[in-house]
């Protein structure tokens, strides 16, 4: 567990859209954001901004849980044999103010 900040542990999935913290550019560094688990996102959200004393939001430390190969959570689709596929592939340049 962080010292301070937020731990979650389990699979997050937002297919939709992606997984950010709300205000994260606001107020003054809030911890580390931990994750345990898994995260599928369609881009990658924004959890805190800045360096050093002008950080907001969180720092973040994702650790991918490899239980769930074997024993994923209730009601988690079963990819490798779904009847997903996919419809529309490309590629789009980040935005030289958002790299990291």
């Amino acid at each position: 567990m962080p010292s301070s900040g937020i731990q979650i542990d389990g699979s997050i999935q937002t297919l939709q859209h992606s997984f950010l913290v709300q205000k994260y550019d606001e107020g003054t560094a809030a911890g580390q954001l931990l994750v345990n688990g898994s995260i599928a996102q369609r881009w990658r959200g924004i959890v805190g901004t800045g360096t050093g004393s002008s950080m907001t939001g969180y720092t973040k430390q994702y650790n991918y849980d490899t239980r769930l190969v074997f024993a994923p959570p209730p009601y988690f689709p079963r990819w490798a044999l779904s009847q997903w596929s996919m419809r529309y592939s490309g590629e789009s340049n980040t935005l030289a103010n958002v790299r990291s």
